[in-house]
């Protein structure tokens, strides 16, 4: 179950390119946080640490 405060941030997710979350991934893992919007960056920060943690097993 997803929280009502949540839902919009993953609808907007959904929507958007993966080439543009390839461009919010890069601009965070660059330390350049103002392309990201916020609600946005947390699940961005969490599916690069997934992909990194992956990697490393």
């Amino acid at each position: 179950m997803v929280p009502e405060e949540v839902k919009p941030a993953l609808e907007n997710l959904t929507k958007v390119s993966i080439h543009e979350l390839e461009l919010m991934a890069t601009a965070l893992l660059n330390g350049e946080f103002s392309p990201v919007p916020p609600e946005q960056a947390l699940f961005i920060w969490a599916a690069l640490s997934l992909f990194w943690a992956q990697m490393t097993s």
